[in-house]
């Protein structure tokens, strides 16, 4: 069975006299598919001091456990500044449970390996 998710960034603008009576226009959509039958989860979102967005998930190629994805996005039209795929060094899943930026804007990431084995 062909399974895919896909992740999808968006971002919306909120004009009007508050959250309630707010209308609400899209700006930019984004989606991302790590290809083959397996299946891309976007978990986590911070915004950079730039205003641009870092989303933090997992992605799963053919062959190998899933890998952690931290991808940059312009905040005007959702264009990727910058990626990274992290893959468990044992082709566990790997999977992502925090994304923060540190005093300097730096990404740190928290997550766990699944089904490792050894001693």
């Amino acid at each position: 069975m062909y399974r895919t998710l896909l992740w999808m960034l968006t971002i919306v603008v909120l004009s009007g006299g508050g959250i309630a009576a707010a209308e609400t226009t899209l700006v930019w959509s984004d989606l991302l598919d790590g290809g083959g039958s397996a299946t891309d989860n976007g978990r986590l979102a911070v915004f950079a001091p730039d205003g641009d967005l870092i989303v933090g998930g997992e992605t799963t190629e053919r062959l190998g456990g899933s890998a952690f994805f931290i991808r940059k996005v312009d905040h005007t039209d959702g264009g990727q500044i910058w990626s990274q795929r992290m893959p468990a060094p044992d082709g566990s899943d790997m999977f992502v449970t925090g994304l923060e930026l540190d005093g300097d804007g730096d990404v740190i990431v928290g997550g766990y390996v699944g089904g490792c084995g050894g001693t």
